[in-house]
């Protein structure tokens, strides 16, 4: 399973504008140039972020981005929910149940898919943002790779 480059955006601007402090907004400009992400694609990140209800916007010389939530109540699942097609590892988990033998209810190989399904959601997903930022930050270097470093 990979994310897609877009969540991966998203990650790092709910980061970045946290980051940046409470009631503080970040214009589209500066999210761009520090996380070096094409003003076009980033509008694209933003509105999807914006109908998440994850950030929202001021309009005006002062304006910018900012987060609608504080980072204890945005959780990495969240985020990638709305930002990915889909989060189901196999076609059959689906909500409406495909199966292409109409096997779902018996399939031994399905029950499997969602015991690892739930196991992810829950274990490595269902993370919030604070605790992300407090896991891996330290003194010597910062959550947010800069250009150039490897994430």
């Amino acid at each position: 399973m990979q994310i897609n480059v877009t969540t991966d955006y998203a990650i790092r601007i709910i980061v970045f504008l946290d980051q940046a402090g409470v009631g503080t907004s970040k214009t589209a400009d500066e999210i761009s140039e520090a996380m070096h992400i094409p003003k076009g694609y980033l509008a694209k990140v933003l509105k999807k972020l914006r109908s998440g209800n994850l950030v929202d916007s001021v309009i005006g010389q002062k304006g910018g981005y900012y987060l609608v939530k504080d980072k204890k109540e945005i959780t990495l699942l969240q985020i990638m929910e709305n930002m990915e097609k889909t989060m189901y590892i196999n076609r059959c988990l689906e909500p409406d149940y495909y199966c292409n033998r109409a096997a779902t209810q018996s399939c031994k190989i399905r029950r499997y898919y969602q015991e690892v399904q739930e196991e992810i959601r829950e274990k490595y997903f269902n993370i919030s943002i604070e605790e992300l930022i407090n896991r891996y930050s330290d003194s010597e270097r910062e959550l947010l790779c800069k250009k150039g470093e490897e994430s």
